[in-house]
């Protein structure tokens, strides 16, 4: 009897599905991981909120282009950055774009690099220094993007040798070199409206924020 209870248990284990990892190809030594199975990561409570397990949100106030959380207990510099984030449920607005952001060489709000991924399939690195944006790179219509409303995509950089690589869903976009920034170690997520501003409080949610050495 005991022979067939294991067999069954073993039977049961194997059959339960097995998590994706959010970013498979980051194989570096842990530098921050949260999961958002609890409120405990080091996000900044004016910026976003942990909702439940999994899942946190960042709400673009109404009347206003971007919201960002960046982390304020762990840093990095260089190293492989990820995150999952979700767009807006509803049908997306073709001549207002929403986007999610993947933010890195943070110094604070005003400074920051960002890989910003939205639902008109616009992929772009940026950076925004003194409170102004300049685009690095754009790729306007990648195949990469699920532009399906509510839709997960999972953002990730990694920043090795003054080379900024970064990835949409696994795909790799474009690598660059650049410099970083004194003083910029700051990381976080964030998102966004590309041409006008949030008619409402819009959420956007995120998983899976996890910073590791570059490979």
């Amino acid at each position: 009897m005991k022979v067939l209870v294991v067999a069954a248990c073993l039977m049961a284990f194997t059959a339960m599905p097995t998590r994706v990892l959010a970013c498979p190809g980051q194989t570096g030594k842990v530098i921050f991981s949260d999961n958002f199975s609890d409120d405990t990561g080091g996000w900044d409570p004016a910026q976003g909120k942990w909702a439940k397990a999994g899942d946190y949100v960042v709400t673009l106030p109404k009347g206003s282009y971007l919201t960002d959380d960046f982390n304020q207990t762990f840093n990095a510099d260089s190293g492989d950055f990820c995150v999952v984030g979700k767009f807006p449920a509803g049908t997306a607005d073709p001549k207002n774009p929403s986007a999610v952001r993947l933010d890195f060489w943070a110094t604070d709000y005003q400074n920051y690099f960002e890989l910003h991924v939205g639902t008109d399939k616009d992929v772009f690195l940026s950076k925004l220094v003194k409170n102004v944006f300049t685009n690095i790179w754009d790729v306007p219509s990648s195949d990469a993007v699920n532009i399906t409303p509510g839709a997960s995509n999972t953002l990730r950089v990694v920043v090795k040798d003054q080379k900024i690589s970064a990835y949409v869903n696994g795909k790799l976009i474009k690598v660059i070199r650049a410099q970083m920034p004194d003083g910029a170690n700051k990381f976080g997520f964030g998102g966004s409206f590309t041409n006008d501003k949030a008619l409402v409080n819009t959420d956007f949610h995120f998983q899976d924020y996890n910073v590791t050495a570059a490979p």
